[in-house]
């Protein structure tokens, strides 16, 4: 199976009710990131801590760039996570040239969400 798509939700100045889709560790996911402004929101229900790793392609001077983990706490864990510099993070994967790939070591219990900050103009 192909890595699932996270849709962007838009915060807007009247709020958004954040909508979690259920994680997957088999395939993983991934968000368009052309502007840059994306965090993802991670929450946790089960009873062990979980790693989420935001893929970095790149390499300096021939060296890989370290992928980005972060650990979402047992039973409560919560966190947002980003923004994410295409330089860094930036990829090709299906039809978006520059997406963010995120694996999620285990996914019992995992929800996830992709945000993307609204027009701030009047």
């Amino acid at each position: 199976m192909a890595r699932g798509i996270l849709a962007l939700q838009e915060i807007v100045r009247t709020g958004v009710t954040p909508s979690l889709g259920a994680g997957d560790s088999a395939n993983g996911h991934y968000f368009d990131n052309r502007s840059q402004e994306v965090y993802i929101q991670v929450k946790n229900g089960d009873a062990s801590p979980i790693n989420v790793t935001i893929v970095t392609p790149g390499t300096i001077d021939g060296m890989a760039i370290p992928d980005l983990v972060v650990v979402i706490p047992a039973t409560t864990g919560d966190k947002l996570i980003g923004p994410f510099r295409n330089d860094l993070y930036g990829q090709a994967e299906q039809a978006l040239s520059k997406a963010v790939i995120i694996d999620l070591s285990a996914d019992t219990s995992v929800t996830i969400g992709a945000f993307v900050m609204g027009d701030v103009n009047y």
